[in-house]
């Protein structure tokens, strides 16, 4: 089953952002299922987060690492606006 960032978050009791955070740097595997790629739509495998959880990141699940967006410069930057943003608050 594939999971939203906000379903992710409420797991792990962390916000949002910080669910972005992780993924954009690699820490949690996630696919994009943005039609136009402008704001990422993350979706997680519960195997991913499993993974995550028990190893703290996404290294040695064999099989998703290849569907997986790659971290990119434009995400990252995404993520950092928003936890920015909400340190402004």
């Amino acid at each position: 089953m594939m999971l939203t960032v906000r379903q992710v978050a409420e797991r792990l009791a962390i916000s949002p952002e910080r669910v972005r955070y992780l993924i954009a740097y690699g820490h949690l595997a996630a696919i994009d299922v943005s039609p136009n790629r402008i704001r990422p739509r993350y979706r997680i495998d519960e195997a991913a987060l499993q993974d995550y959880i028990e190893n703290g990141s996404r290294k040695g699940r064999t099989g998703f690492e290849s569907c997986q967006r790659t971290p990119n410069r434009e995400a990252m930057a995404f993520v950092e606006a928003l936890m920015s943003r909400k340190r402004k608050r």
